[in-house]
């Protein structure tokens, strides 16, 4: 029904939705996997269960991973941070751990924590 691969605090200005525990700089990504589910019941059982962050759901499956690899028989479209990503039957994920520095002006911003 529905999976992501994120490395965020919030997904679609909802917190949480990317899982407990997120940090931006520890070289994983989080992954959140939603089973297509059989009836009502199940899917009132999930709305619940993400509202509530809930991850131990059997519907849901999620995990923490340095990558991700994606085989469909066919190409499927994909979405980049909420934009047409292309369609694809191959992919791979990766996080680039500490690749980017960033200067800054320690006084300018003194309420940071840096």
């Amino acid at each position: 029904l529905y999976g992501m691969v994120a490395n965020s605090l919030s997904v679609g200005g909802i917190k949480g939705l990317a899982g407990k525990d997120v940090s931006m700089n520890d070289g994983v990504f989080e992954g959140l996997f939603i089973k297509k589910p059989n009836s009502l019941i199940e899917f009132n059982q999930i709305l619940t269960a993400l509202i509530k962050h809930d991850f131990d759901s059997p519907y849901i499956y999620y995990f923490k991973s340095s990558e991700f690899r994606f085989h469909a028989h066919n190409d499927i479209p994909w979405t980049l941070d909420g934009e047409y990503g292309g369609n694809e039957s191959d992919i791979s994920l990766c996080p680039l751990h500490n690749v980017l520095k960033i200067v800054v002006n320690k006084e300018k911003c003194s309420g940071l924590s840096l």
